[in-house]
């Protein structure tokens, strides 16, 4: 075996205390499975677009306890390097050994004199954002692994305004993470810190602050004599539906099925083959029951929650919205509510360009981020009390201020207020989409996904070789390359001087006919994610359904030209 990788085993032996792990690595030594091992010490897991996400098991490259306990000491060590009387709100999902980890976090945190408001239940991802705030804590952790698959599990961490860390503050507690890594791990338990009574636990009930905070924000004056849509709902077995049954009764909604096969915690994920809401199959179950209900839309959380996928009864099927036009409608509905002089509206590089027209309407402020919400939230464009709305395209949305994170949960407040106001005015949900394309412009939306193996691991820095001038009959006008901050212009015009936002592994290939081809890698799976977008000439309502099919047949033809350029 490797001397390099011996000494890793070895010192992670050394600190190891949970059982599980500390096995299957003596083990994998007894049987001389040196591969395995090498890839478990390969590298260490790191912040990547939303924290910390990697499959469950023993070693550096993995989730485990251990890995947990030491980035917790390096959040503490990072958060005594200012004044005394700090305090981290900790939550948790139901995902294997999600409650483990959390309580392994609060002793960590507690040895070192940092108070914990620990939460004692499950909760979704958005209610421990809103709760960062809600008790001017300086950090918050929540142990879960969003809509990975179910080998995974993993930890987001929010700084005092209840956002995701960003750059440098991530870089400045990985540093105080590897520091912690060389550190004791203090020995103190869940029984004796219970026993001390140094954990102040967050109760069940305490979830109505959430509740009313939310409706209040998210009602937008919604007349009390429009009658509420039906809906069915599903938390794909996921933390979502205590929440849920609460906010939509508080908000007088009545008419709702719950999908019962999906209805409670489960972190195998029985039903489904991957628990995305982004997949179409995750849907299936919740159109079944809508259809059967005769509902007007179909609802679907992630796991933990913060991720909203709608469906739309049409009169002759259900519509799955991808995450631009759930966006979008979102975005008109609250900023023709709005109330508020000089309100913002922002979104990511990826999304749609769509949202900036809309904006222009409003005499709103628009601003654009790289991918996640750890920058919309935290931009230094932005002022966060005229923040209105802000989503991105990975079905992720905010529609109010009291939770500075993508929230799922008052998102889907705020379609079924939007949805049953059109029903009031006997106006499909489609058909105001449809409204709107016709206002500002269709733009029309598709993506790819490559798995990255060893043969094409190197696949941004190939791209970057090439400069690719024409894909098909339609000549590329500007690249933006994030990564070295230069646009390389192939025409006499050039319109974008220099990119203005922080280095990203991100192309951006901008079209004569005004097209747009966008490609990043994944900051959580190894894969390569293309974004497709073109913009269409919609006249009139009724050309919907003709124009979305010559939609479907441009954008395909776009990524089989692209995807044929690509490997020459």
């Amino acid at each position: 075996m490797d001397k390099d990788l011996n000494t890793k085993i070895q010192h992670w032996l050394s600190r190891d205390t949970d059982p599980v792990t500390k096995n299957q690595i003596l083990k994998l030594l007894n049987d001389k499975n040196f591969s395995e091992l090498k890839d478990m010490f390969s590298s260490r897991l790191t912040f990547g677009t939303a924290g910390i996400r990697g499959i469950i098991g023993a070693g550096t490259n993995r989730i485990n306890q251990l890995l947990i306990q030491e980035t917790a000491l390096g959040l503490a060590n990072y958060l005594r390097h200012s004044e005394e009387n700090k305090s981290v709100v900790v939550g948790y999902d139901e995902r294997h050994l999600s409650k483990q980890f959390a309580e392994a976090t609060a002793c960590i945190l507690i040895s070192q004199n940092i108070k914990v408001h620990l939460f004692a239940f499950s909760s979704p991802t958005p209610v421990v954002s809103y709760f960062v705030n809600y008790y001017t804590a300086d950090a918050g952790i929540v142990i879960t692994a969003s809509h990975n698959p179910k080998e995974y599990n993993g930890l987001k961490l929010f700084l005092s305004n209840g956002a995701q860390i960003f750059p440098p503050i991530d870089s400045k507690i990985s540093e105080e993470i590897m520091k912690a890594t060389q550190q004791k791990i203090p020995s103190l338990c869940i029984t004796d810190a219970k026993f001390k009574k140094e954990i102040s636990y967050i109760p069940q009930e305490k979830i109505n602050e959430y509740i009313k905070d939310i409706s209040h924000d998210t009602n937008y004056s919604i007349g009390k004599n429009i009658p509420k849509v039906k809906f069915s709902y599903s938390p794909l077995h996921g933390v979502g539906l205590p929440t849920i049954d609460l906010l939509m009764k508080y908000n007088n909604y009545k008419n709702f099925y719950i999908v019962e096969e999906q209805s409670q915690p489960n972190p195998d994920f029985p039903t489904v083959n991957n628990p995305n809401p982004e997949d179409p199959d995750s849907m299936k179950l919740a159109i079944k029951y809508a259809e059967k209900n005769k509902c007007d839309i179909a609802c679907v959380h992630d796991p933990d929650a913060d991720r909203l996928s709608i469906a739309i009864n049409t009169g002759s099927n259900f519509l799955v919205l991808n995450g631009n036009q759930i966006g979008v409608l979102l975005a008109d509905y609250v900023l023709s509510k709005n109330k508020k002089a000089n309100p913002i509206v922002g979104t990511t590089i990826v999304s749609s360009r769509m949202l900036n027209q809309i904006a222009i309407n409003y005499n709103a402020t628009y601003y654009e981020t790289l991918t996640g919400f750890k920058w919309l939230m935290n931009s230094t464009l932005l002022d966060n009390h005229n923040l209105i709305f802000a989503y991105e395209e990975a079905i992720g949305y905010s529609v109010n201020n009291k939770v500075n994170d993508k929230d799922g949960m008052s998102a889907m407040l705020a379609f079924c207020n939007l949805a049953s106001e059109l029903k009031y005015k006997d106006i499909n949900v489609i058909e105001h989409l449809a409204s709107l394309y016709v206002k500002y412009g269709y733009y029309f939306t598709s993506q790819k996904i490559i798995h990255l193996n060893s043969e094409n691991f190197d696949f941004m820095q190939e791209l970057r070789t090439k400069h690719i001038k024409k894909i098909g009959n339609t000549s590329v006008s500007y690249i933006e390359d994030y990564l070295s901050g230069k646009v390389v212009y192939f025409t006499k015009e050039q319109p974008k001087q220099e990119i203005q936002l922080p280095s990203s592994d991100i192309l951006i290939y901008n079209l004569s006919d005004n097209s747009r081809i966008i490609i990043r890698p994944s900051g959580t799976e190894p894969k390569i994610k293309i974004y497709y977008e073109i913009l269409l000439k919609l006249n009139h309502v009724d050309e919907f359904e003709t124009i979305s099919k010559i939609g479907k047949s441009k954008i395909k033809e776009l990524e089989q030209f692209h995807l044929d350029e690509i490997k020459r």
